[in-house]
């Protein structure tokens, strides 16, 4: 999920790389607490959250991935 977000940013396609970000988020959701620690879980959605954000909010987004 997450090289298919980078490569997405790189080909320029924003809101694919965003979605892609989102399944990573519904990703750790499902494994936090089990194969994922909580705490590990809940860093990792926040940084791709924001970086989903980044992405989104801004029409021409630099690579922040």
């Amino acid at each position: 999920m997450l090289c298919a977000a980078q490569a997405a940013q790189d080909q320029g396609r924003a809101a694919a790389a965003a979605n892609q970000l989102e399944a990573f988020e519904a990703h750790l959701a499902a494994q936090r607490g089990k194969n994922v620690p909580a705490d590990e879980a809940d860093l990792l959605r926040t940084g791709s959250g924001a970086a989903r954000e980044k992405l989104t909010d801004d029409p021409a987004p630099a690579n922040v991935l």
